[in-house]
């Protein structure tokens, strides 16, 4: 089982088309900026654009990418190794609404050949692809609760938590010029929101996987 985290950047162009607050949820308006695989057995990678030279992650690879079409490529190409040595359930919080989509459109953008094209099919068979969000609720049967809420509830390290207008701001920055303390805050940011992702669905798997 591996989890799959990203983080995206919108820039707006036209106040009309999209706001600071709106756009990185969009795959349309937004690009990934980065991207963070982790992974239950063995290293993980992070797949960060090349301002972010010099980081380094405890137990990650880091890949620099000049490109967001090279990151996609680099992402698709990674999970496809995995898969070859054993087929993997990957984990996403909230997956299907944004992680994933975001992932096809922008690598058909790019032109990237997409490396799973399965992640979506099938709402209800969970085999290849796990939302907790909707795994947890029953596919929204009761409330969903945000990821921190689910992690309390675990009693699971916490993540960093910089969202929405915060991200942008600091993504917008780092993204400007080379910024390895920020991007040092940022790639940390991102591989804890993996890993409590992996941890949830690895609760699920022993606690809740039977009752689907």
């Amino acid at each position: 089982m591996n989890s799959v985290y990203i983080q995206t950047h919108c820039q707006p162009r036209d106040a009309a088309l999209s706001t600071e607050d709106s756009g990185w949820l969009s795959p349309f308006q937004a690009r990934i900026a980065a991207i963070y695989l982790k992974r239950e057995t063995g290293n993980s990678i992070a797949f960060l654009p090349y301002e972010a030279k010099g980081v380094q992650i405890p137990n990650t690879d880091i890949e620099l990418c000049t490109t967001e079409r090279e990151m996609l490529a680099s992402f698709w190409r990674a999970q496809g190794e995995i898969n070859k040595v054993q087929k993997e359930t990957l984990v996403t919080f909230n997956g299907r609404k944004f992680t994933i989509p975001f992932l096809y459109v922008r690598s058909s953008v790019q032109g990237v050949s997409i490396g799973s094209p399965d992640l979506l099919r099938d709402r209800y068979r969970i085999s290849e692809h796990i939302d907790i969000l909707e795994a947890y609720t029953f596919h929204g049967i009761v409330a969903k609760p945000p990821l921190l809420e689910l992690a309390r509830l675990y009693d699971l390290p916490l993540p960093v938590t910089i969202e929405g207008g915060a991200m942008q701001k600091l993504l917008g920055e780092a993204l400007t010029a080379p910024n390895m303390p920020l991007w040092d805050i940022l790639s940390k940011s991102g591989i804890c929101y993996a890993d409590t992702t992996l941890s949830l669905g690895t609760i699920w798997r022993k606690t809740l996987r039977q009752v689907y």
